[in-house]
């Protein structure tokens, strides 16, 4: 008897540690790698990473990363869409932490107000810094702390672009700036407007995962359930 309750408590105990890893957030991730009008960059795509997870209800962490861009490349513009059911205009960004020297900006907002290149009409629009000493350039990440609407999660920024163009639509674009040609008879700059590849993934809590590990380095994989129990 002494065995089975030992037996049931274990069970109880894994049960509870799965439920608690399972109620993991859930996140968005758009990778930039389809350029829908311009040039190429020359690194390999993606060229940027935007990712939203949800934090608490309401509460949603926007992480934004520049990557694999040449020296001279940068990125100007970021549009975003939002769900329709919610107004972008009561949105609330607030400043987290980024790249030393790049200049954090904090988006205009509006319904379908922003067009970007031969796309579609979006709500959300952040302009980053041209000058190259704050610009945003390969390696630099900034991220932003999203609130303002109740029941807000990341998935409520899946949303395609209101059609205005010829391309499209998309869920998100990009401009790339200072992009120059491998062709050593063009000697402009030139730029592309980029669209991503969305993802949903689930974002594991760090305090659930560790209390896992914590709990199976305590009683060991083969402790538990007590060596008499018979499966």
């Amino acid at each position: 008897m002494k065995g089975f309750i030992r037996s049931l408590r274990a069970t109880v105990l894994v049960c509870g540690i799965a439920t608690a890893i399972a109620s993991a957030s859930a996140g968005v991730i758009f990778s930039f790698d389809n350029v829908f009008s311009g040039s190429s960059p020359n690194g390999p795509a993606p060229w940027l990473q935007v990712s939203f997870e949800d934090v608490s209800p309401g509460n949603v962490r926007l992480s934004i990363d520049a990557l694999n861009l040449s020296p001279t490349e940068k990125i100007t513009e970021l549009y975003l869409n939002l769900n329709p059911s919610w107004l972008a205009t009561d949105l609330h960004f607030d400043f987290l932490s980024g790249s030393t020297g790049v200049t954090a900006p904090l988006p205009t907002l509006g319904l379908d107000a922003f067009k970007a290149g031969g796309d579609g009409k979006y709500d959300i629009l952040f302009r980053f810094a041209q000058q190259p000493a704050n610009s945003f350039r390969a390696g630099d990440h900034l991220s932003y702390m999203i609130s303002g609407i109740g029941g807000m999660t990341a998935q409520d920024f899946v949303y395609l672009s209101m059609p205005a163009g010829g391309h499209g639509p998309f869920f998100s674009a990009i401009h790339v700036q200072g992009i120059y040609s491998t062709d050593v008879n063009d000697t402009g700059s030139l730029s592309a407007w980029v669209s991503p590849t969305a993802a949903i993934v689930t974002v594991p809590e760090p305090t659930v995962a560790a209390l896992g590990l914590v709990l199976f380095g305590l009683f060991g994989g083969k402790k538990w359930f007590p060596k008499n129990s018979r499966v």
